[in-house]
Parts: C-alpha cells; structure tokens; sequence
C-alpha cells in the first residue's frame, strides 16, 4: 500500500474575501461576484459567488487559490 501525500491549498476561510452568514449556510466570495439586473425596478444587484464554484473554475480562484488574501 501507498503512502497517501498530503499537501495544502489556501483555506477560503482563512481569507478576506470569504462571508458566510450562519455556519450551515453555503460560504461566499465577495472578490468573485456576479450581477443580476432588476428590470422592474431599475437596479443591478451584485452577489458573490459561491466559494466551491470560484475555487473549482480555473478562470478564478482555481484550487490554488489565486485570490487568496491572508485576513
């Protein structure tokens, strides 16, 4: 049997960027966000994506964590 090699990725948590409003809600980005326009009301919101999709997406944060910001 093979020795399992652990290695380490920046913790979202562990960054500035990182928001979560109750521990057993999903965790959000404010760095990577995403616009929704209201076209009754005239406003454009901005929400931060989710921390899973932001890491998974090689385009943002990437499993390496290219946003990362120590807080």
């Amino acid at each position: 049997h093979k020795d399992l090699m652990t290695s380490t990725i920046p913790a979202c948590k562990d960054c500035k960027h990182y928001y979560q409003f109750q521990d057993f809600l999903p965790a959000f980005c404010k760095f990577h966000t995403y616009e929704e326009p209201d076209y009754i009301n005239g406003n454009i919101s901005k929400f931060g994506m989710s921390v899973e999709y932001a890491r998974g997406q090689e385009n943002l944060c990437a499993v390496e964590g290219k946003n990362f910001e120590d807080t």
